[in-house]
């Protein structure tokens, strides 16, 4: 045995600070994403709050971490489908990426050739890779565990979606508003 004792207590070590990095990206993340989404108005006004002395989004961190403490509560089953219904999620922003590089390639009149030439290949790996992953989870998620997190997920689909209709027609009132001024 190679390590023997010591050898397992280094593997051990290594994985649970993998974790906790994974766990803390993820955090930061999330909150930040929630700061992001209430300063553009699309959730609440009070989770862009700054704290005074932290300089942090300190309700945003709060309600990010009191969901992660409480998820586990719900079993092995609704986590699975949390996170395949958060990776569906993170594949449609990447499709909805790929897409508007690609249209920005479109209304972009003074692009350089070698610019363009990236903008079609990274757009189009982007498109590509993201609609394979959105079919592979759909199959999967048909094939384990019938309709649940699809209705989730479709849940989720329409939610986006009457949150950026809400948005487009807020800022399409302020752009009216703004050149009848």
């Amino acid at each position: 045995e190679v390590g023997g004792g010591v050898g397992v207590g280094i593997v051990l070590m290594a994985a649970l600070m993998g974790i906790l990095t994974g766990i803390n990206g993820f955090m930061y993340a999330s909150s930040r994403l929630l700061f992001a989404m209430s300063r553009d108005e699309v959730m609440p006004r009070s989770l862009s709050e700054i704290h005074e002395r932290h300089g942090t989004p300190h309700k945003a961190i709060t309600l990010t971490y009191a969901l992660a403490l409480i998820g586990p509560l719900f079993g092995r089953d609704a986590l699975l489908w949390f996170v395949n219904v958060a990776s569906f999620g993170t594949a449609f922003a990447y499709l909805h990426a790929g897409l508007s590089l690609c249209k920005l390639r479109e209304k972009v009149a003074t692009i350089n050739r070698k610019s363009e030439l990236y903008m079609v290949v990274v757009g189009s790996t982007s498109i590509i890779v993201s609609l394979t992953f959105i079919a592979l989870l759909i199959y999967q998620l048909w094939i384990m565990y019938s309709y649940g997190p699809l209705i989730a997920i479709t849940a989720y689909t329409l939610i986006g979606l009457a949150l950026y209709k809400k948005r487009s027609l807020r800022e399409s009132a302020k752009r009216v508003s703004k050149a009848l001024t």
